[in-house]
This record gives C-alpha cells, structure tokens and sequence, in this order.
C-alpha cells in the first residue's frame, strides 16, 4: 500500500454550453469589457487580457530577454568555434582537414532540433546544465558548422596573391591574415553572416521543447491561457522583426565601419538583457537549499515540476506551487523524459497516461494521488450546438448500452494500447460533409500513433461517433496547445483530446458531457527513494553569470592575442655595407614539382647596386627562381645566402629577411578593401613601428616619384594596370629594401601601360638600387641592366653584360633567342577589307613590343603608302616584322601577282615613293616581283 499525500488538485466539472442565459452573463461580466462595447474597447479588452492579466507583459519582456541571450552568446560561440573549424579546412595537414569536413557534414545533416533534444537529454544531462547553456552551447555548436562555410568560402575567393605580397613585405602568415586578410573577408561574408545570425535568432524558438521559456513558449503560454491566437503570434513576430531590424543594423553599420552606430545598438541590446524586470509569473527559483525526499505535498513546493503547455497542471502549478521551478514541456513524452533524466523532480498526470508508462517500461512510479476526478469531455466551435447534442445524445446512447465502460477497460484498463488494432469506421453507409476530429497523437492511451495513423480510447470514440451518425470521420493529430485555436479559427468540427472544462475555455468552446472521469497523480523516477534532491543543485542561476565568464574568457584571449603581437615585431636586420661581399650568393639551387625539374642546378651571385634581368623563353624557371629567393616557394635542394645569411637554414628568421627584399608581382598583388595610401602605409607601422604620420609622409612622397600623388585617397579597383603596378613599386620601396624583386612587371598590361613601368623602374636603376627583374622586354634589359642572365636547361645558361649578351652570345640557344624575329599578318580577301582592323593590328604589334610613338606612326604611314603604290586586291597580305635584337620593323606586301619591277618610278607614283623614303630604308621589290619590302628603323 502507497502512502498517499494531501492533494494538491481538485477539479470540478462543469457543463458549458453556448454563452446564453445567466451563465453567459456571469462569464461576460467577469471579463474587463465587454466584446461588443465596440472596437476599441474590444482591442484594449484583448490587451489586457493578453498581457496585463498576472503581469504577463513582464513574462514577454523575460522571454525576450531569454531569445536575445541565447542569440547573442550562440553568435559569439559559434563565431570563434566557426573560425577555428575553418582554420582546419584550410589547414595544410589532411587529418585536420578530413575531420573538419565530417563535422560540418554531422552538423549540417542533422536537423537543430534533433541536437538540442540530444544535448538536453543525453550529451548533457549528466552535468546538470540548464536549458539556457544547454541552449547557447547546441545553437553555438549548430552555427560553427555554417559559419565556417562562410569563412571559408569568403577566404578563398580572395586572391592567394594578396597573401603572398604581406608575406613577401615581411608580414608572419598569422599577421598576414589578421591584417591584411580579414578584413576583406569580414567585408565579403558579412552579409551572409547577418542572414546567419538572423536565422539563428529565429531558430531559438524551439527551444521550448527542452522547456526554457523564450519570446515564442511565452506567447505560447500567453495564447493557451486566453485561447486567443491572433494578438500574441502577431505580438511575437513583430518583436523578432525588430530584433532581427536592430541585428542587421548592427551588422551592416559594423560592414560601412560605422562603429558608433553598431556600438550604441549592442549596448542597448545588452541594457535590454541585462534589466531585471522583476519576478513574473513566468519562472520561479528553487529556494531550498535542503537535500530531501518527496513524499508530501510540502515537499513538492520546493522541487522542480514538470508540466505540459496548456493542460491543467499548467494553469494551477502557479498558484499550487508558488516556490516550485515549472518546466514546461511541448507533450507527455517528454514530462517523463524531464523526470528518468533528472531535469524535473516530479510530474502531474492522468492515472491511466503513468500506469500505461510503466507498462511500457518507463521507469517512473507514483509518488501520491487523489481520489477526485474531472471529467474530460468533447470540444465543439462556439456555434456548433447542433453537433455538441450529436454528441451528447450519442454519449448517453453508449453509456445506457454499456459500449462506452467496454471501451475504457479496452484502452485504459487493459493491455499495451499499442497492441490494438487501429480503431476504424464499421458503418458501410455514410453521408453527409466528413468531420474533423482533432487529437493529440502523443497521449496514450488515450491517443498516439501506431504505424503512422492515430489510434487510442479518443480516436476509436470519435469512429463510433461518425457510426452512429452516419457520418465519416477525418483524425487530425494537432499539438496539445493548438487543439482549441484550432476550433475557434473553424478548422475542424470536434476535439476529443483528454481536455477538461475551465472558464477561460468556456470563453472560446462548447463542451459535451464528460466521457470519462480522469484522476490526477504524480510521478517520479523509479529509483527517487534512493535519489534524494539537492535542491541547491538544480538552481538554474542567471545566465549572464555564464556571460560573465565567456567575456573574461575572450578578453583574456584579446590580452593574449596583443602580447604576442608586441612580441613578434622586431628590428628588421642591417646588411653589412661591405660592397665586394655578394648580397645574394645562390648555389646549387634546385626546385622540384613532383617529377617535374624546373631548376637543375643553378648558381647566381648578387652584388650591391646590381640590376639584373633575367631573360629566357617562358617555362625556364625565371620567376620560380625569384619567389625561390623570397621563399614563397622553398627549394628542394640547393643554398641561398643573404650577406652571408642562409635563408634555408631552420633558424633564419624568414619574415625579417624579407623586410629587407621588396617584390612587385606580375598581377599587382595590391591589398582590396584599403585605400592606396594604406596599401603603402600599413606594412610601415606594423613592422618598422613607424607612427601613423611618418608612414603617411613618406608615402605620399613615393607615390609622387611614382607620379600618383593624386591617387592617395583611391580604391585600386579605380586604378589602371600601369597605375597599380606603380602603387605596388612604391609600396614595396616603402619598407626601404636594400634588394628589389620584379616578376615580370610588365606583362599582364596593356602595351600603352607598360612605358610608364619601366620609366619608374629605370629611375630605380639610376638611383643605384639593387634589381633583378624577370622581363621579356629586351630594349629595357639593354639599357638598364648592370648584367643579363639567360635562362634555359634549369640552370644560368648564360651570362654577360648587356652588350655581351645582345651582341656577341655565345651559345646557340642564347642566340637564337636574342635574335628571334617577330611577325604579324593580315589577309586581305576583297577590295572592301576592313581598313581600321588591320591598323588597329599593326599598330598593336607594335606596341607589344614597346616601340615609340614615332616607330609606330612609321609604320602606319608606310603601309598606307605602299597600299597605294600596290593596290589592295584579293590575295594580298601584309606582313610586319619586328626584330628584338636590332629594334627595326620589316614591313612586306606580298601580292598573288606579279609587281611591276617599274612601279616605283612610276610618275603617279613618284608622290607615295617620297613618303615611303622618308619613313623607311631598303624600299625595293624582291626577284620573282611578288614582295615589296621596306625596313622602319
């Protein structure tokens, strides 16, 4: 025999009817104004109804207080836990790599609710953690994985050649990223990140199913004590617009830099969090701090309660339980869910919903119960009288025949209600509209799921209602919360789901009369004897305490993130002055892509005020040997000395060195997202510790020599190829390098641009600064360079002065390639060609070759001339050579017939012959009179 306690509930059962008579006068006067008082006083009537009735505006503000600390402490966790998991996706090392992706893939594939349920019940039961942590940690976790993506996506659409012009500055890869790189990413993903955030806001309103009480369970709560469904879902979405409005402004005010703005937003949402509204009906803290055992109801008052949204322990657990934590659940599985896994201490349910639990072996026992009962009855739309007398006249019928006792000693006295065979229609002959018959589908016996259709005492009743009729029957399975909105909004015609009478639903439904008496018990762990509550364990605390700890957490990071940097910033080294020693002493130098050789054994010394071109034809190793000498890329054998220095060594400090060797890309490499000026300024101040206004000096000096002293304030997206390689030379001679590297700097620019590059480098060279240049013009390497180095067979094939090299090579390869020729041809097929397309191709021949305005104008003029000396007919070509080696162009017209040997002294003809003479040396017709040639020097 079980001791039984007080009891903590008594029911009684009323009949409601459509409001008519004194009934319906008594429940209209105990509204605040009447409904029909007219419209306004039906909207103020609605509002305090919805939230000044127990303070529950205060329950709002709590619950949105609740929403936003999640939000903001998931945002920030997922933040840093999404950065690190994107630092594994890019990590070098596979084994990061591969786990990083099965995370994200785990993370992504299971839905957020699923996680938190696991997180809740299982992963972090054992520690006792409240719904909020259990919250913040879950949504953390979930948003790392899509953060990450963002991250990743937005670093590698980033061109790689920004990271390599901060590492060839002397920025460490760590530096690099958080100065140069992060900003263009935080730049691009920050309005995927917003739409992230946004989400996640939203997201946070399932987390009622693990019983914390945020904006959405409190208008739920809201809406199943007043059954109105309009102003409290209309109220919740129009505070998470605003909420989501004040995040996005944040955001992008933080995008724009418009710190003050983004600044004022966070404080005010952090007051908002911060406010202590006062104690609501809301929640309650646990205030015993004595370890004890329930036995009576006097225990129960300082325990943890759990209670399903909307039922009737929920509305009288407030007043019964005035220092008992409530946690409210979505449905009866999970009230004994909270209980076996030690979230709640106790539970009130229906006698027959426990003993169907133990029979399925649930692990709960009954803690103490009351002989009272209420009656559970059917729901019907205020209106539908008719239908409420159906059923009335059809209960009366069951009980009299004894159907009805069958029935509840079937399903709620008898075996495992799982067992039973799905309850259906046996009538054959049925007419009429089908009605609607909502359940709840997760409440047995009286009704759940088997095999995907509802079934259960309720289900089955509502099939021998439609028999009885003759009406057919449609089971619609609703939550528990949203079975009477469901009436009132008309979308079905009966509820037949364990519901009980109270005066606020006599306000919204009709109700039949009672079909079965359910008595009410609690419940609790099998093993509660043994398990004895502390109570002080269970407090949930306040969540800004967890707060608290987090940013004394990220500060902590902050300090240690600005120390390092301190540590890291050091002198850059002084080479020795010493001029016979050789500022860069290559040796046996060898580079390796897999079994590709593109270096075999190559030797170079560097001497101080040495300019150095580096010719050869393409896929000789020119600019691997330069990115070799800055490390971009890492030898596979060989020795590179820097005044003596070998960089190859494990111990040379590698972005020091390199401070001291400035390098111009082929592709500009300039940082986006900074102006020009800070392109140039930013590697000053953070390496050589210059002030602000000393960087900004010298910069505006070098961007003058440069001749784009008016170009400080532009973006490099609004600057020209030759103006950006000229911002990335003066960019480079900003950190003062004693060495200068130059990939090719001419060679992604239109042939217009690449003049005024090579005039600010032959400055350079006059200036005595130390250069080698990878070039394929060969007039710039003739006239600038100190020496000249030809490339080919991986290694330095050969080597002179300029006019060594140009003049006298000596080796046969260097030769053929000094004196290679260089042709463009243009067909003419008719009398009508196009005459502006072939000088348009001529004239950009010319200009590939950087030949002066003059040569080009040249030879526009003589092949207009000696068109009109050779009439243009099908057949014809015209054939321009340009000799590297000599600096002339060779112009042909070569007709499919003969030329007149004579036509040059042709009196019509005298005119063009005289201009012809005047731009052109060796006019003269070829042997077999099918070519007349000229040479423009």
């Amino acid at each position: 025999m079980k001791d039984y306690a007080s009891f903590f509930f008594v029911f009684a059962a009323v009949l409601c009817l459509l409001a008519q008579g004194a009934f319906a006068q008594n429940v209209s006067d105990s509204l605040p104004l009447a409904a029909d008082s007219g419209l306004w006083n039906s909207i103020v009537a609605s509002f305090q109804k919805n939230f000044i009735v127990e303070d529950r505006y205060l329950m709002i503000l709590e619950g949105l207080q609740i929403t936003l600390t999640i939000t903001i402490f998931a945002t920030i966790i997922g933040t840093i836990l999404g950065g690190f998991v994107c630092w594994m996706r890019l990590s070098k090392f596979k084994l990061l790599q591969r786990f990083a992706a099965i995370y994200v893939d785990v993370i992504e594939g299971v839905p957020v609710l699923v996680l938190l349920l696991l997180m809740f019940y299982v992963f972090l039961s054992p520690f006792n953690a409240s719904g909020v942590l259990v919250a913040i940690i879950t949504f953390g976790i979930n948003t790392s994985a899509y953060f990450s993506e963002i991250f990743r996506s937005a670093i590698e659409n980033i061109n790689y050649g920004q990271t390599e012009a901060g590492l060839a500055l002397g920025h460490t890869p760590r530096q690099t990223f958080f100065r140069i790189i992060l900003g263009q990413v935080i730049k691009r993903g920050l309005p995927v990140y917003q739409g992230e955030v946004v989400a996640l806001l939203k997201e946070t309103s399932i987390v009622g199913y693990i019983a914390v009480i945020d904006l959405t369970r409190t208008c739920d709560i809201v809406r199943s004590r007043t059954y109105e469904a309009f102003v409290p879902l209309i109220v919740s979405a129009v505070i998470y617009f605003i909420v989501a409005w004040a995040i996005g402004f944040m955001i992008k005010n933080l995008a724009i830099k418009r710190y003050w703005r983004t600044g004022i937003t966070a404080v005010l949402l952090a007051f908002f969090c911060l406010f202590n509204f006062g104690e609501s009906s809301n929640t309650t803290q646990n205030s015993s701090t004595v370890a004890k055992t329930i036995r009576t109801l006097e225990d129960m008052q300082n325990a943890t309660m759990v209670v399903q949204l909307g039922t009737e322990a929920d509305f009288a657990a407030d007043d019964i339980f005035r220092n008992t934590k409530m946690l409210r659940v979505m449905t009866t599985p999970d009230a004994f869910t909270a209980v076996v896994n030690g979230r709640a201490d106790f539970g009130v349910e229906d006698k027959a919903v426990i003993l169907n639990a133990m029979q399925s072996g649930i692990p709960v026992d009954t803690l103490s119960f009351t002989d009272e009962t209420y009656g559970l009855c059917a729901l019907f739309e205020k209106t539908n009288t008719a239908l409420q007398k159906e059923f009335n006249d059809f209960l009366k019928q069951i009980k009299n025949t004894g159907e009805l006792d069958s029935l509840i000693n079937k399903w709620l006295r008898g075996a495992d209600p799982s067992k039973h065979p799905i309850p259906t229609q046996k009538a054959t002959h049925l007419s009429g509209a089908p009605i609607r018959v909502a359940t709840e589908g997760a409440y047995p016996p009286y009704n759940l799921i088997v095999n995907g259709k509802p079934s259960g005492f309720e289900v089955e009743l509502g099939m021998m209602f439609g028999d009885i009729i003759g009406r057919s029957i449609v089971i619609d399975v609703i939550e528990y919360d949203a079975l009477i909105p469901y009436l009132s909004a008309k979308k079905g015609d009966v509820v037949i789901a364990g519901i009980g009478q109270t005066e606020e639903r006599a306000q919204e439904v009709l109700f039949s009369e009672p079909y079965y008496d359910q008595v009410e018990m609690a419940f609790v762990r099998k093993d509660y004897n043994e398990l004895p509550i502390n109570a002080e364990s269970k407090k949930t605390g306040n969540p800004w305490t967890i707060a608290l700890v987090l940013s004394a957490l990220f500060v902590g990071l902050g300090i240690f993130v600005v120390v390092r940097l301190r540590l890291s910033r050091k002198e850059p080294p002084r080479f020795e002055k010493d001029s016979s020693k050789a500022l860069i002493s290559v040796s046996h130098l060898q580079k390796k892509y897999g079994d590709l050789l593109v270096q075999k054994d190559l030797n170079l010394e560097v001497h101080k005020g040495d300019v150095i071109s580096i010719i050869g034809p393409s896929g000789t190793g020119k600019s691997t040997f330069l990115r070799c000498l800055n490390l971009l890329e890492k030898p596979t054998s060989g020795d590179i000395f820097i005044q003596g220095v070998n960089i190859l060594s494990p111990k040379a400090n590698v972005p020091i060195i390199r401070q001291k060797m400035g390098m111009v890309f082929q592709s500009f490499n300039l940082f986006e997202g900074m102006t020009i000026l800070d392109n140039i300024t930013i590697s000053p101040m953070k390496l050589l510790g210059m002030s602000r206004n000393e960087a900004e000096a010298e910069a505006r000096k070098l961007l003058n020599m440069v001749g784009l002293g008016e170009k400080a304030n532009s973006m490099p997206e609004d600057l020209s190829g030759g103006q950006k390689q000229r911002v990335a030379i003066a960019r480079a001679l900003a950190m003062h390098p004693e060495i200068l590297l130059f990939d090719e700097p001419t060679s992604a620019l239109d042939p217009t641009m690449v003049s005024e590059v090579l005039a600010v480098m032959t400055r350079l060279a006059r200036e005595g600064i130390t250069m080698l240049i990878v070039t394929h013009e060969m007039r710039f390497a003739r006239l600038v360079s100190t020496r000249v180095c030809y490339f080919d067979e991986g290694v330095v094939y050969e080597e002179g002065t300029p006019e060594q090299i140009f003049e006298h090579p000596q080796r046969e390869k260097t030769r053929k390639f000094i004196h290679q020729i260089h042709e463009s041809t243009f067909q003419i097929n008719s009398e009508q060609f196009d005459w502006y397309a072939m000088m348009a191709q001529m004239k950009s021949f010319c200009e590939m070759f950087n030949c002066s305005r003059m040569h080009i104008e040249a030879v526009e003029h003589s092949i207009e001339e000696a068109l009109s000396i050779v009439k243009p007919v099908p057949g014809l070509k015209v054939s321009l050579e340009y000799s590297e080696k000599d600096g002339f162009s060779r112009i042909s017209i070569i007709s499919a017939e003969k030329i007149d040997p004579t036509i040059l002294e042709s009196d019509k003809n005298l005119l063009s012959v005289s201009m012809l003479k005047k731009y052109c040396q060796n006019i003269q017709i070829t042997e077999d009179s099918s070519t007349l040639t000229m040479t423009v020097d």
